[in-house]
């Protein structure tokens, strides 16, 4: 992504996905992550401006170890962009 830098955080059981946008015009995205085989959308679309940063978080989550945790955004009128995938153990 040439606009920003797409992250996934993950401490303990919980999980953030953000974005940090540093140019072009305002965006609206949903976030969400995949773990073992399921998808956890973010519950609404939020809009980004330029030199902003937000996300959402999972706080609790069950983690499986060996299964990858993969973030990512679904940018309206675009696709979606998404982390590399990361273990916890």
């Amino acid at each position: 992504m040439d606009s920003g830098l797409l992250c996934l955080g993950v401490e303990g059981r919980d999980v953030t996905v953000a974005y940090a946008k540093t140019s072009g015009a305002s965006i609206w995205v949903r976030f969400g992550y995949d773990h073992a085989g399921v998808s956890h959308p973010a519950p609404a679309d939020v809009e980004i401006y330029p030199d902003e940063t937000k996300g959402d978080f999972w706080p609790g989550q069950t983690l499986h170890c060996g299964q990858d945790i993969i973030g990512w955004m679904d940018v309206r009128g675009q696709r979606r962009f998404q982390t590399p995938g990361v273990q916890i153990c």
